[in-house]
C-alpha cells in the first residue's frame, strides 16, 4: 500500500504543479507592452501676460481689491456682488467703468447693505491706470447708465 500511497500522492502534486507551469504563447500571440501616451506642451495662443490690456473681469477684480480699503473695520466681513451681479462698462477712452455693490459687516444693520465701490480703470493688467476709484450710496442702474463716461479724479 505504501507504494500505492507515494503514487497517488506523485500524481497529485503532478496535477497541482501544472496549473503552475508557464506555458508558451501560440505563435500568432504577440506580447507588447500598453502605448505610452506622447505629452506635448505648446503654449496657449490666448495666454494674457501683464502686457495684456484690461478685460472687464480684470476691471472687476482690480476695483475690488483697490476699494476694500473703504470698508473700515473687518475685511472679512465685507462681501461684494459677484462678477455676473455687477456693472461692468467699456467707457469711450477704452477704460472701464466698474460698480461692485457690497454688504459691510462692520456698519449697522439698516447701513449692510448701502453702499458700492466705483472705479474707471484701463490700460494693461500690469500696469493699471487709475482714473477714479472709491465707495459711493448705491444707485439704480439707469443712473450707473449715466455715469459710464463721467469725467473722474484718481482716487
Amino acid at each position: 500500500m505504501k507504494p500505492t500511497r507515494i503514487l497517488l500522492a506523485g500524481a497529485l502534486c503532478a496535477l497541482v504543479l501544472t496549473g503552475c507551469v508557464s506555458t508558451t504563447a501560440p505563435p500568432d500571440a504577440t506580447e507588447s507592452a500598453a502605448p505610452v501616451p506622447t505629452i506635448t506642451i505648446t503654449p496657449d495662443p490666448t495666454a494674457r501676460t501683464a502686457d495684456s490690456p484690461l478685460e472687464p473681469i480684470d476691471a472687476y477684480a482690480l476695483c475690488k481689491a483697490q476699494t476694500i480699503g473703504f470698508y473700515p473695520g473687518d475685511p472679512g466681513l465685507v462681501t461684494f456682488a459677484d462678477f455676473a451681479g455687477s456693472f461692468v462698462a467699456a467707457r469711450e477712452d477704452g477704460a472701464y467703468f466698474v460698480y461692485v455693490e457690497a454688504s459691510d459687516g462692520n456698519r449697522d444693520p439698516d447701513l449692510v447693505d448701502v453702499g458700492a465701490s466705483n472705479c474707471i480703470v484701463g490700460d494693461t493688467i500690469g500696469a493699471p491706470e487709475w482714473t477714479l476709484f472709491g465707495s459711493m450710496v448705491r444707485v439704480s442702474e439707469a443712473e450707473l447708465e449715466g455715469m459710464v463716461n463721467m469725467p473722474g479724479e484718481a482716487g
